[in-house]
């Protein structure tokens, strides 16, 4: 497991991770509570990490431990002291293609 995970994983279990204001708002629109969330990101899968020179910092996407499609993903910012919860997204199906129970980006 990578660093940035680690890192994440490791907050979300001591409670140490910051919601954003946009990832707030995003959960309430899609009725996601905020320990599904939790969940998803201590016990989930990572779809994706975003990193290099076009990002600020390293971002990891989780999507919710399910044998089913997964309701939602989340994207964390993997910064210090705290990383933060950056937005919950519902996975759309044009960018998104489910591979046994993971969420894949679909390829351009």
């Amino acid at each position: 497991m990578s660093f940035p995970i680690t890192w994440v994983k490791a907050l979300a279990k001591a409670n140490r991770i910051h919601v954003s204001a946009h990832a707030f708002d995003r959960m309430g629109e899609r009725m996601i509570p905020l320990d599904d969330v939790m969940r998803a990101i201590e016990y989930g899968e990572v779809i994706e990490i975003q990193d290099g020179p076009w990002h600020f910092d390293v971002k990891v996407l989780f999507q919710k431990a399910t044998p089913d499609k997964p309701q939602f993903y989340v994207v964390v910012a993997a910064s210090y002291p705290e990383a933060e919860i950056v937005t919950v997204i519902l996975p759309d199906d044009d960018e998104w293609e489910l591979c046994g129970t993971m969420l894949r980006r679909k390829k351009q």
